[in-house]
């Protein structure tokens, strides 16, 4: 055609464009789909974009960007329904008056520009929360650093505190090989005053737990128990089991196994019973339960700052150092149970009350588990001490702990009808003494 269109254009010039004209059609026609399609796809890509960055961030900018979106998207989807409605002849006729790039281009680069300013802003306030989350995290991060350095220097104070009197015991014992016996003696006895206050208020800024304070508030909390109507006592004090598990000159432990409604019972029968070993000068241990629960950790730091109260007799030696410095040095649970037993081995007598509601139940299980093994390290040792544990124990996750670590296990409210017939007729009689006392106790007073 091209051929002859040269030779004689007057008449092919005709035919040939009547044909490019149709077959330019055709092609047009093709190239609206394709481009209705395209279109199509990319607004389906573009939708949950914005309705992520929209919940993300719905600011009014944001908002105000989504929104021209969706105007552009529903104007083009209107174009893209006007031809999908018309005839064959009209898409025909379309396809020479109407091409693609004219009726449909405009919309889908408005779309595209709209989506493209959508996403920048997305990426603008994401870069603006990540310096928000880096400028705080760098502001923790410094308050740790400071803190932690606080810490450091406290620490480090106190170490050189502590290194200036053990400093001060050695010179003080290369002193006394000087002097004569009666001067040594004397002189030893009030630098031992001096160093172990010192020494025992480091000990006790360690340990979180103030026994005598959380001792203090139990025995208030019994005393008022007592004044109220709904109190009736308990059976513990008449239990024979009891009197058996205490007249028994070995080591042994007992477990206190209540329900949950009983626990106040059970905790005014620990309190009296603290009272009473501490009112006869014999050696108790002790870990009630306060506001929080504690760690295993905690209870075993407070039994050692309990211990070295305790024990006078180790102060005036270089034992005590020794120990400190193992205090220091301790960091598991065995650590803890070595010191706690070189203490207690001095002693010929231990009573230990643990009230097992003070911990976590994992604690709690292992807390009886090591007092039970505080124990059998004493006898390995041929120690002469003789160790009576408590461990009190009630409510639903209490009592699915195992009981193999006590050699006693003692029952609240299993007693027999005659315990409770004895209960009852002592309802009345509510008395500040106590009908059981501990067998020290017992043969000291006798």
């Amino acid at each position: 055609m091209d051929v002859l269109v040269q030779h004689h254009p007057e008449y092919v010039s005709l035919v040939w464009g009547a044909m490019k004209m149709l077959f330019g059609a055709v092609v047009e026609h093709e190239n609206v789909g394709r481009t209705l399609v395209t279109a199509l796809n990319d607004i389906a890509d573009a939708l949950p974009r914005a309705e992520l960055a929209v919940r993300l961030y719905p600011t009014e900018s944001m908002q105000q960007a989504v929104a021209r979106l969706y105007a552009h998207i529903v104007r083009f989807l209107i174009r893209a329904m006007e031809w999908y409605n018309e005839s064959k002849l009209t898409h025909a006729l379309h396809s020479i008056t109407r091409p693609a790039s004219l009726h449909y281009d405009d919309l889908i680069m408005e779309i595209k520009r709209k989506t493209q300013t959508m996403t920048n802003y997305s990426i603008s306030k994401s870069q603006l929360e990540q310096r928000v989350m880096h400028k705080k995290i760098r502001e923790i991060r410094d308050l740790t650093v400071r803190g932690s350095r606080c810490e450091q220097e406290d620490v480090l104070n106190k170490l050189s505190s502590l290194t200036d009197i053990i400093v001060q015991l050695r010179e003080s014992l290369a002193l006394d090989q000087s002097v004569n016996a009666s001067a040594r003696l004397e002189f030893r006895s009030k630098l031992t005053d001096i160093q172990l206050t010192q020494a025992l208020s480091f000990v006790s800024s360690q340990c979180n737990i103030d026994h005598t304070s959380v001792l203090r508030t139990t025995m208030a909390l019994r005393d008022r128990r007592r004044l109220s109507i709904k109190t009736h006592g308990t059976g513990l004090w008449t239990s024979p089991k009891l009197r058996d598990w205490d007249a028994s000159s070995a080591s042994s432990a007992m477990l206190l196994k209540a329900t949950y409604r009983q626990r106040l019972e059970v905790r005014d029968f620990c309190a009296s019973v603290i009272e009473q070993l501490v009112n006869h000068h014999v050696v108790s241990l002790w870990v009630l339960r306060d506001k929080r629960e504690y760690s295993l950790l905690e209870v075993f730091k407070s039994l050692i700052l309990q211990a070295l109260s305790l024990d006078r007799a180790l102060h005036t030696d270089m034992q005590f150092s020794s120990q400190l410095r193992k205090f220091l040095d301790a960091r598991l649970d065995d650590d803890y149970l070595n010191i706690l037993g070189d203490l207690l081995q001095h002693f010929n007598l231990v009573y230990i009350i643990a009230d097992t509601g003070a911990m976590s139940v994992d604690d709690a299980v292992r807390c009886r588990v090591c007092l039970h093994q505080l124990s059998q390290r004493l006898a390995e040792r041929e120690a002469q001490t003789v160790v009576k544990v408590i461990v009190s124990s009630y409510g639903p996750a209490q009592g699915t702990t195992q009981e193999r670590a006590e050699d006693v296990v003692l029952e609240l409210g299993k007693g027999s009808a005659q315990m409770r017939k004895r209960q009852r007729r002592q309802r009345g009689r509510r008395s500040a003494n106590i009908p059981w006392t501990p067998n020290h106790v017992g043969k000291g007073e006798g």
